[in-house]
């Protein structure tokens, strides 16, 4: 009896004790613990948290160039669309959420590491036997805990909220500023056409080369890689559109990565393929017509590429020299470029004009024509007639004209029929694009009677090519083609500026495609 009541004594005096201490000790302890474990807590998930964000977490893997390119920045992935490039993702488009994991990954590794510090097995006996004197410690940790995953959720709300916003004005911008930029491209037909013969792909936006370290970007609009900047994985800023981009990269093909024009993408694009027999006179008509628009144009017409630069030079030996006429060589052809300032315009000061010179034996020959895939993206074309071609001229031009025409032995209209067939046959629209049929070696032409009261305009010379037996090729070309006009051309120097100029066709067909020459 005695015993129990000593226990009962001993158990009373505890409580008492116990709820004094935790009344006047451990309350008034645990508020300020608390207010402790707060600040602590607070204060160290943002330091982690800027830590982070700042890049100082070994913990958070970068979102690399190679993985944008293997799409860890996501988005949609068209396979007719240029393949994501080796860049840098824009901030808000992925890399942030790693960042905010890293945040959550780095305020919890501290929290368990500082549990595991104060919970550790030697000092919970201490803990129990101490207690209530050891509960202000658990309140601070406890309040430290929350307060870090409190400024995690916090960190991670601000966050979203700040990406949103963004992803909202960025996407409106994104969309606005693609859009000017087709509406551009559709307004200034500057699709650009791959001058070389292996190749001859229509980009409708080219690549561009990194000024810093020669890589290739195949698709520099805005959008995860950036609005207004994409970094390339050297770290060089590249401007977004091609309006902009124009201005300053260096433009490469998509399909075979070999260097455009300067400006391609920007400017114009105008691609003019001349087709005809062989010795129908197209190589002597293109060089008079450069050379005709060199005259016109005078330092607004520059070659493009140093191929082009190399034949103009070429054309313009031949011609002052009066010097024959090599056969071009049965291989597919790379286009001849220059670049024209049109006077008057500012956004798209300029154009490209290609001119293609396929040998004759591409339109003599139906399988070797469908190589020629330049001609399915071209709008206006030139046809190529040697007059002398026609039985009715070479009947009555003596053998020594014949010999000085050089004359061509294959059939103008069958010449005409495998081109146009051929387009034809790939779908392509010809009744919406534009045909000149130039009547060439008018200088030798007008040697003979048959060509008395033949003026170089179009009625005239349309009338005269269906009064020598091509009427039939004449209804064909009209009923082929949305517009078509005939010209009467001499490749003499001496032509130019006058009817039988052979700029005068060019210059048709260049109005035909929306370019205007000086």
């Amino acid at each position: 009896m005695g015993t129990s009541i000593v226990w009962g004594v001993g158990i009373f005096l505890y409580l008492v004790a116990a709820w004094a201490a935790l009344t006047w000790v451990s309350a008034p302890l645990a508020l300020i613990c608390a207010g402790v474990g707060a600040l602590a807590g607070t204060v160290t998930a943002l330091l982690l948290t800027g830590w982070v964000f700042t890049g100082g977490d070994s913990g958070v893997r970068v979102m690399t160039p190679e993985q944008v390119a293997s799409g860890a920045a996501g988005g949609r992935k068209h396979p007719n669309l240029p393949r994501r490039d080796t860049a840098w993702a824009a901030y808000f488009a992925g890399p942030v959420v790693r960042d905010v994991r890293g945040v959550w990954g780095a305020v919890v590794r501290v929290t368990r590491r500082v549990w595991g510090f104060f919970w550790r097995e030697e000092l919970r006996q201490i803990y129990l036997a101490l207690f209530p004197f050891t509960l202000p410690a658990a309140i601070g940790l406890a309040v430290f805990t929350l307060s870090g995953l409190g400024v995690a959720l916090a960190v991670t709300v601000v966050t979203a909220a700040l990406t949103t916003v963004l992803w909202l004005l960025g996407g409106a911008l994104t969309w606005a500023m693609r859009g000017a930029d087709r509406a551009y491209q559709a307004i200034f037909r500057s699709k650009t056409g791959c001058p070389h013969e292996d190749c001859w792909y229509v980009n409708p936006l080219p690549a561009y080369r990194c000024p810093g370290c020669g890589q290739a970007h195949r698709d520099l609009r805005p959008g995860r890689l950036g609005v207004l900047w994409h970094v390339c994985e050297c770290g060089r800023r590249l401007p977004t559109t091609r309006l902009r981009a124009g201005h300053r990269l260096r433009p490469v093909c998509q399909r075979c990565l070999r260097d455009l024009a300067l400006g391609a993408g920007k400017l114009t694009d105008v691609r003019v393929p001349v087709f005809g027999a062989t010795s129908s006179g197209k190589s002597r008509f293109i060089m008079a017509a450069f050379g005709s628009l060199h005259l016109a144009a005078g330092d607004a017409v520059e070659a493009a590429d140093i191929d082009s630069d190399r034949a103009l030079r070429d054309y313009d030996r031949d011609l002052t020299a009066d010097l024959g006429t090599a056969a071009t060589a049965v291989v597919p052809p790379k286009a001849v470029t220059v670049r024209l300032r049109l006077p008057g315009r500012r956004l798209n000061g300029a154009c490209l004009i290609h001119v293609f010179d396929a040998a004759g034996e591409y339109s003599q020959n139906r399988e070797i024509n469908e190589e020629l895939s330049y001609l399915d993206h071209a709008r206006t074309l030139a046809f190529v007639l040697d007059p002398f071609a026609v039985r009715a001229v070479s009947e009555q031009a003596g053998g020594d004209l014949l010999g000085r025409a050089n004359r061509s032995l294959h059939d103008p209209e069958d010449s005409y029929a495998v081109t146009v067939q051929r387009l034809q046959a790939y779908r392509v629209k010809t009744h919406e694009r534009c045909l000149a049929v130039v009547v060439s070696k008018a200088d030798l032409l007008a040697r003979m009677p048959l060509a008395a009261g033949l003026v170089p305009e179009d009625d005239s010379v349309r009338a005269w090519l269906a009064g020598q037996g091509l009427g039939n090729l004449v209804r064909m070309a009209e009923s082929d083609f949305r517009s078509v006009r005939y010209f009467l051309v001499s490749s003499r120097k001496g032509a130019y500026g006058s009817g039988m100029d052979a700029l005068v066709p060019l210059r048709w067909l260049l109005a035909e495609d929306g370019v205007e020459l000086p």
